[in-house]
């Protein structure tokens, strides 16, 4: 459980600067796992599943985690038999889940689905609670958001709502609120919002995005305000990727740009949390964005800065999803619209008009390293 404490749950809510105060996997949901078995034996299997992914790429299960495993699902099915329903048992399947992500067992996670499905809808009918901050919710949206990059529409819990789903795209001239949130954003993405490339919506979780960068990552010297700490409390992470995801799959093909950058996004989001890179869902997405980049058109002033930056969320993404082939072929192709002139410290300059996070920049930066060693 120190692992859980001191590692995984601050991972998941990082920039507080009181963890054990504001974050409410450590205030609220670790004292419920101390009293109730299911969620404290899923929570330490989470834990040892992340260790061991974390050692080796190709790392399996090992005996301990299954056999907490196993004794979390025995708990969960005592409690239900016993019809009981509540936030320590959802949350414990949510664990389970993540763990059949992180070792790639997708049938495992359809089942647990289709019963956090069941429990979820129960749960809201029997509370109007929002359990652990809000959080218990943030992760449920994750769950369905990574089966639909597993399994695809067919797993969809709101198909025909999706369908009938759009998003707002503005004209000029925009709405005095709507200039506020674009006012809020680095200049990469003001540009895109100035063409009409990005939708209402998606504009309002980049704006989130971006003030949660500025947030964990403050320039040198610097520290988060009070108000900066109050955002970073109120702000989840997991829940914002979630509803990117979903915004992604309403866009429609017409608006590739818009695509490209939600899938950047999520990958940046999963990156900066330490999200396991091996399982299916996540390369898929990573392979996208290699086509996406394979096929772009090159026809606006902005396209290239664009492009640069999506590129090396790409093959960083690549290389910690041992994707090394799409790694190579995207730096190369980086390597050829740079031109030989071009430093690292031009590229950094594009690559800031977006999102940029010192830890990631450290990544990007040694991705063009390697490449331009393997050409030197």
């Amino acid at each position: 459980m120190d692992h859980y404490i001191n590692k995984w749950a601050p991972s998941q809510r990082p920039g507080l600067k009181y963890q054990t105060k504001d974050n409410p996997l450590i205030r609220e949901a670790f004292p419920v796992a101390l009293q109730n078995v299911e969620l404290f034996e899923a929570t330490v299997a989470l834990c040892l599943s992340f260790k061991a992914a974390s050692q080796s790429f190709e790392a399996r299960m090992c005996n301990w985690s299954l056999y907490h495993k196993g004794q979390a699902l025995s708990g969960i099915r005592n409690k239900l038999n016993s019809g009981w329903l509540d936030e320590a048992v959802i949350l414990a399947t949510v664990f389970l889940m993540i763990i059949d992500n992180v070792f790639l067992d997708v049938q495992a996670y359809e089942t647990h689905l289709h019963g956090l499905r069941r429990m979820a809808k129960a749960f809201k009918i029997a509370s109007n609670r929002e359990p652990f901050q809000g959080s218990l919710l943030s992760f449920i949206a994750w769950a369905e958001s990574n089966a639909l990059l597993l399994f695809g529409d067919r797993i969809s819990l709101h198909r025909t709502v999706a369908k009938g789903a759009y998003l707002e795209y503005p004209s000029h001239p925009f709405p005095s609120t709507l200039t506020i949130v674009i006012g809020t954003l680095t200049p990469g993405f003001q540009t895109l919002a100035s063409h009409g490339q990005l939708s209402v919506e998606v504009l309002a979780n980049l704006a989130k995005t971006v003030q949660w960068t500025r947030c964990i990552d403050p320039e040198p010297g610097q520290s988060p305000s009070a108000t900066d700490q109050a955002f970073l409390r109120t702000f989840d992470p997991r829940a914002n990727s979630a509803d990117l995801m979903r915004l992604c799959r309403i866009s429609g093909e017409e608006y590739a740009v818009e695509r490209a950058v939600c899938k950047a996004v999520y990958v940046y989001h999963a990156n900066l949390l330490g999200w396991t890179c091996r399982c299916s869902g996540y390369r898929r997405v990573v392979e996208e964005l290699g086509t996406a980049l394979r096929s772009w058109d090159f026809h606006k002033p902005w396209d290239r800065d664009l492009w640069k930056w999506l590129a090396l969320v790409t093959a960083n993404a690549a290389r910690r999803g041992k994707l090394q082939h799409l790694q190579a072929e995207v730096m190369t192709s980086l390597f050829a619209s740079s031109g030989s002139e071009q430093d690292w410290k031009s590229v950094q300059l594009a690559t800031n008009k977006f999102l940029f996070h010192r830890t990631l920049g450290r990544e990007w930066e040694m991705c063009w390293d390697i490449a331009h060693a393997s050409i030197s």
